[in-house]
């Protein structure tokens, strides 16, 4: 029967692919985080890794696209832009 620590050293390790087959941290960084053990290794492995991407398709939902293609069509600039906006720095204008 797997220990504890093993448990959590395999739940941290799934947590981790599962971040970096999302975009949200780069899959090098994601590799090399799943072979540390220890803190500073991490530390240092994160340092070596660029940031990563801010914007990724599968960051965009599927209503903030059927937003964006209902200001494309009524001609709405300022509402395309302000999506832009918030996609690109995850803040919203109106706020």
């Amino acid at each position: 029967m797997p220990t504890r620590e093993q448990l959590t050293y395999e739940r941290v390790n799934s947590l981790l692919k599962e971040l970096g087959n999302a975009g949200i941290i780069d899959q090098d960084e994601a590799e090399g985080l799943r072979v540390t053990r220890e803190f500073q290794d991490a530390e240092e492995c994160r340092k070596n890794t660029p940031e990563p991407k801010t914007v990724t398709p599968e960051k965009v939902s599927e209503e903030t696209h059927e937003e964006m293609l209902n200001a494309r069509e009524e001609g709405d600039v300022q509402t395309q832009i302000g999506i832009i906006y918030e996609i690109l720095t995850g803040r919203d204008l109106e706020n």
